[in-house]
């Protein structure tokens, strides 16, 4: 999705009234055709907007998967995740960011998948990823390390998460497996 429909998303999501399509046209300097073709894009995506004559557009519903527009919406990072990409099914998330950074996608890029059909593990295991049980990401950094000193991002990342999810899951315990597994429940 490009900049516009995302920043669509995020008015009708930052809101539970109707956004009227004239209020949409001045927010991102667009006609109401082009308001019209981006609501539909949302709608093809997975989004449930209600569109009342006299009235605008409001989201009822997100997709529920992890799209670009709906994922912007609760950033708060410089770059992690402002490029989002997500496959239903992939041989490997690392496979596909290890391809995307090749081809120049930027620093911070995100590569989902709802399932892993050829993952790997520490050490060359198998990696079972089976669909909507586990999160499945891989991120494109390009960190100013010395070679040797990169393996401790892993650590680093592992413990951000842990940290990042406290507060948002009061009563509940996340833990870190060695070296970058989270489970929360018994469950990675």
């Amino acid at each position: 999705m490009n900049d516009v429909t995302s920043g669509i998303l995020a008015s009708l999501g930052r809101s539970d009234i109707f956004l009227s399509g004239e209020e949409l046209c001045r927010e991102f300097s667009i006609t109401r055709s082009a308001v019209w073709k981006h609501i539909g894009l949302l709608r093809d995506a997975g989004c449930r907007i209600e569109a009342v004559t006299g009235r605008g557009y409001r989201l009822m519903e997100l997709s529920g998967r992890p799209v670009q527009a709906e994922v912007g919406m609760f950033l708060e990072t410089g770059r992690l995740g402002k490029n989002f990409v997500y496959h239903q099914e992939a041989l490997s998330t690392n496979q596909l960011a290890r391809a995307l950074a090749q081809e120049g996608a930027p620093e911070g890029t995100v590569v989902s998948a709802d399932s892993q059909t050829g993952g790997r593990g520490r050490m060359g295991r198998s990696w079972i990823s089976p669909p909507g049980v586990n999160l499945y990401f891989s991120f494109i950094l390009r960190p100013a390390l010395p070679p040797f000193r990169v393996p401790q991002l892993t650590l680093l990342v592992a413990a951000a998460i842990h940290r990042a999810l406290l507060p948002h899951i009061p009563g509940l315990r996340p833990m870190v497996k060695w070296p970058n597994d989270i489970f929360l429940n018994g469950r990675k």
